[in-house]
């Protein structure tokens, strides 16, 4: 059983090292990142996601100790294309993040300006480059999201905040086009002090089944062995936790092909079927990324708290990721 969070804590003792009150997770994000410097092992990043339709947008603003990257990216999943805007500023400088999901966070690089005001109720996004883009996303009081903190030992550890579901609009310029935004926005906002090597999978997506709103977050491998799970259904805002390891089956010569995700108790059992595969190769040396992020349509069922399977249609993605850093 994992331990559910109800009071806020802070991540780190007053030694630095990982306080046991914050291991767990709660359904509002109630830890403070207060995260001691680590030379090369502090990652911290807020990640937004929005789906409309056959439209994916993502903005990214990360800092690695070392480097600080912004990313943009616009995924058109009818025509197959991609608009892509990256910054890469050397020892974090030209960045700004707050250490808890609400607050301002900024990137100033070269071609790419970003801007996350996240405040109860309501978040805007502001994306300035080649790719730009102006997005309102509502956070309505109330609603339950996932924030989960992974021990892999007492000074190594990783706090996140998963929020999906959450009402998006606005305006998304590339030049392919000017495009509306109506859709459903998803938040991963991560804090930690991480090991050299590491990988995950992770999958998500929002929208309507039948008469509810849901979405779901799904993790695997960085979590395994650690006694907590990132794998949550919230349905019209309440949460559903999964306490249980999920298996992500998939071809990793063809990430093309459809994937599988499920859980020993059947309560997820979803197929994956990629429209549009993005890989990214970055190696430098003693450090390395490898991230395949495929983007299509999950189909199957979820089972909430109360025992009731929902039925799922939506549009989202899925990934691996691989590191050296």
């Amino acid at each position: 059983m994992e331990r559910e969070i109800t009071e806020p804590t802070r991540q780190c003792g007053p030694d630095g090292r990982l306080s046991p009150d914050a291991v767990g997770w709660a359904r509002r994000p109630l830890i403070e990142s207060n995260l001691p410097r680590s030379w090369g092992r502090r990652k911290r990043w807020h990640h937004w996601a929005v789906v409309a339709g056959d439209h994916v947008l993502t903005a990214t603003i990360a800092d690695l100790d070392y480097l600080a990257l912004g990313a943009a990216l616009h995924v058109d999943l009818a025509r197959g294309s991609e608009t892509e805007a990256v910054s890469a500023l050397p020892l974090g400088a030209g960045i700004r993040l707050p250490d808890s999901v609400f607050g301002v966070a900024r990137l100033r690089g070269p071609g790419l300006g970003l801007d996350f005001d996240a405040r109860p109720g309501r978040v805007t996004l502001a994306v300035r480059g080649r790719l730009s883009a102006e997005v309102e996303i509502d956070w309505p009081e109330g609603h339950e999201t996932l924030a989960v903190v992974v021990p892999w030992s007492p000074t190594r550890h990783q706090h996140t905040v998963k929020a999906n579901a959450l009402p998006a609009r606005g305006q998304l310029s590339t030049p392919r086009g000017r495009f509306a935004l109506d859709g459903w926005a998803t938040l991963d906002y991560g804090r930690g002090l991480w090991p050299y090597r590491t990988s995950w999978n992770w999958a998500s997506a929002s929208g309507r089944a039948g008469a509810h709103v849901v979405g779901f977050n799904l993790g695997g491998q960085c979590t395994d062995g650690t006694g907590v799970t990132e794998n949550a259904l919230t349905v019209d805002g309440r949460l559903t936790k999964y306490g249980e390891q999920l298996e992500f089956a998939y071809d990793r010569r063809d990430f093309r092909r459809p994937w599988r995700i499920t859980a020993p108790s059947r309560r997820v059992d979803l197929s994956f079927t990629p429209r549009h595969h993005k890989r990214v190769r970055v190696p430098l040396g003693l450090l390395s990324t490898s991230l395949d992020l495929c983007f299509g349509d999950f189909r199957g069922r979820l089972v909430d708290a109360g025992g009731h399977a929902h039925e799922i249609a939506l549009t989202g993605w899925a990934e691996e990721h691989r590191a050296r850093w």
